[in-house]
């Protein structure tokens, strides 16, 4: 067979597949979050939607916000019309940059709390939706379980199970929701059982 027949070929079964595929219609909207005049956005690593539309932003290094300046990891809140709300503060005296990434949102009614990945410390932050603050933290930088190497993404199932993903430890693992209980030290280290 001659070369240009299997391009041909390949060029019918592109097209044959193609056409199964349906138009998902979309518009995009530039510039669609409005920032206060002396704020402005860096490296922008993440975001998320609560269940009240809001959208989260993941802001990172070498910013200027107006409450904690060009070394804080920030997470921004809009409303549902990209009005700015507010501004989280995630590990603001950290000097890695880069600590917000990704963050998920407990799946109970109210989004109680939240979860963001913290890439250069290993970490794994609980923030308390109310306010912002930081109630607790898990992981550290390693390899082994409950350990995290370029700690990237999180997701957390409407079980409360949360999942991780990690560039250089390329891999994934799985945090199984065990309940509540009281908190014994703010920074807990891998979640891993003891014997």
């Amino acid at each position: 067979m001659k070369p240009y027949a299997l391009i041909a070929l390949g060029c019918l079964s592109a097209a044959a597949w193609a056409a199964d595929v349906p138009e998902i219609p979309f518009d995009s909207v530039p510039n669609v979050l409005k920032l206060p005049p002396d704020m402005y956005f860096g490296e922008v690593s993440g975001i998320a939607l609560n269940s009240k539309k809001h959208v989260f932003i993941y802001n990172r290094g070498n910013t200027v916000g107006p409450a904690y300046g060009a070394t804080a990891s920030q997470l921004l809140e809009f409303g549902p019309d990209g009005k700015f709300i507010r501004e989280y503060p995630v590990l603001r005296d950290s000097t890695a940059p880069g600590v917000t990434g990704s963050t998920v949102f407990w799946p109970d009614k109210d989004q109680s709390y939240w979860f963001t990945s913290d890439d250069p410390n290993g970490q794994i932050h609980i923030l308390r939706k109310s306010d912002g603050q930081v109630v607790g933290s898990f992981g550290r930088v390693g390899r082994g379980p409950g350990e995290f190497e370029n700690l990237h993404n999180i997701a957390i199932d409407k079980d409360g199970n949360i999942y991780t993903a990690e560039v250089q430890g390329q891999r994934v693992q799985r945090f199984l929701y065990k309940g509540v209980g009281p908190v014994t030290k703010k920074v807990q280290g891998p979640p891993w059982p003891r014997k």
